[in-house]
């Protein structure tokens, strides 16, 4: 495979720099893959392991597409690995209540070690934890989180459902693995919003569905 080098500036992320390079948003995973870089691929300081950071040194493919290289059966595989690994908080809950009240307890696997989450099921853990924090109370990532909870527990005026409609997709978007989000049911119920989107993560042909009802209690999440 050809490939050149790029100099990570400030502001850039993976998507950004396969449109720049390669016309083609979607191709970050096969810049992912050739640096060996696991989520969240760039960051703005420090030497993690496995990630990039201002005026580090990227290594992009030339003419070949990933799919010309890899068989594709092992391809699903490869965009699952991209999507990153973390600790399983919720395990295979599918009712999940997010409130001020601390949620979420990691367990083992069979072999005694703390169980993971990885793929798809990674990216909707992560989206719930973004929308569940505080925006702003998060140290060293001021931006992370959204700001729901100051919008829940009042009157449920046209202005307000639509000022949660829009925090709610710049929040979900903010995750540079989310390509798009379609909302399907957005509407009152009682005191509660319910609202049921699709997100569709870069690079997948396949999306998955989440639900929300929003009150004062807070956030709760099922699948």
């Amino acid at each position: 495979m050809d490939y050149k080098k790029h100099t990570v500036s400030y502001g850039e992320s993976l998507q950004s720099i396969s449109q720049d390079l390669l016309g083609d948003a979607s191709r970050w995973v096969e810049i992912a893959i050739l640096n060996n870089l696991v989520y969240p691929y760039i960051v703005d300081d420090g030497a993690e392991t496995g990630v990039k950071t201002i005026g580090d040194t990227l290594l992009v493919p030339q003419d070949a597409v990933m799919d010309d290289i890899i068989p594709q059966n092992e391809v699903v595989g490869i965009y699952e690995k991209s999507l990153g690994q973390d600790l399983d908080i919720f395990g295979d809950e599918d009712y999940i209540e997010l409130t001020n009240v601390e949620t979420g307890e990691l367990d083992i696997n069979m072999y005694g070690d703390l169980r993971v989450v990885s793929g798809l099921r990674n990216l909707r853990q992560s989206l719930i934890i973004r929308l569940s924090t505080p925006i702003g109370t998060l140290l060293h990532h001021p931006e992370f989180g959204s700001s729901l909870i100051e919008l829940l527990g009042t009157k449920g005026t046209v202005e307000k459902i639509h000022k949660v409609r829009v925090e709610l997709e710049r929040c979900i978007r903010s995750d540079e693995r989310v390509a798009d989000i379609t909302f399907e049911t957005f509407y009152l119920d009682g005191d509660l919003l319910r609202v049921g989107f699709t997100v569709t993560p870069v690079g997948f042909d396949v999306a998955f569905k989440m639900s929300l009802k929003l009150g004062e209690g807070g956030i709760v999440e099922w699948a």
